[in-house]
């Protein structure tokens, strides 16, 4: 489900950089998805564009977009390029669209899950309580393993562009028949994903990670209503699916 729903946001994020602008303010609350389960990306209030201030993309002035999906230079304060800043935020948003909540709190050295994924990339997954627990209870691919660790990396230079985004394994297995979605079975085996993601309870460990819920409430209202947002649009195709089917018993043989 996480990789149908990120294959849309990764082509309209192309299509807003071919257009020659970058959002610089990609987060859940601003995916929204209609009734027919289309992405549409939303507020473009701090847009800019894709040239940067510099002519070659980056900014150095700028500081936009909200701060736990910044990527770490434009953290940290150093000059980043507009492209990359997006393709972070995107891999930030495919962490909860997952595991249901962030993989730090904020791209900064004090962060005790930032440091380590700044370390030890690899050695992140098995430090991160989330990740944790999926990882051992083999309830994650290692698809999705893969392609985060390769957006998620520090160094900006070796992060996977976009072009390697669309072509990587985890992508390339959305690739199937929007109308197979729309079959009954399709719509009843994501209604049943959706109702379990919802009844998951992030498992935090404060003393280690240093974390509140309060520091963690917006994560987790932006997580909830991306949710529901799903939920609504699979249950109104299934009323409609519903419908059709009752329409086609009820229609005399000829």
């Amino acid at each position: 489900m996480a990789s149908f729903f990120f294959s849309q946001i990764l082509l309209g994020i192309e299509h807003i950089h071919t257009k020659g602008y970058v959002h610089l303010d990609l987060k859940p609350e601003n995916i929204l998805i209609t009734k027919h389960l289309e992405v549409k990306i939303a507020d473009f209030g701090l847009s800019a564009s894709v040239y940067g201030e510099d002519g070659q993309g980056n900014f150095n002035l700028r500081r936009a977009g909200s701060q736990p999906y910044w990527s770490p230079e434009l953290a940290l304060n150093y000059e980043y390029n507009g492209v990359k800043a997006d393709l972070y935020a995107m891999g930030i948003i495919l962490f909860i669209m997952i595991f249901g909540c962030r993989p730090f709190r904020e791209a900064k050295l004090d962060d005790p899950l930032f440091h380590q994924l700044l370390q030890n990339p690899l050695q992140f997954w098995l430090q991160h309580p989330v990740t944790k627990r999926r990882i051992e209870d083999k309830t994650v691919s290692s698809e999705s393993i893969d392609i985060l660790t390769r957006m998620l990396l520090v160094n900006p230079e070796k992060r996977l562009s976009l072009k390697e985004i669309k072509e990587h394994k985890f992508v390339q297995i959305s690739q199937y028949n929007h109308e197979k979605l729309m079959e009954s079975k399709e719509i009843n085996q994501m209604l049943t994903k959706v109702q379990q993601a919802k009844k998951v309870q992030r498992v935090l460990e404060e003393d280690d990670l240093e974390l509140k819920v309060k520091e963690q409430s917006q994560d987790q209202i932006a997580y909830r209503q991306f949710l529901m947002g799903i939920h609504s649009a699979l249950a109104s195709l299934k009323s409609k699916d519903s419908d059709s089917t009752s329409s086609q018993s009820s229609s005399p043989s000829v």
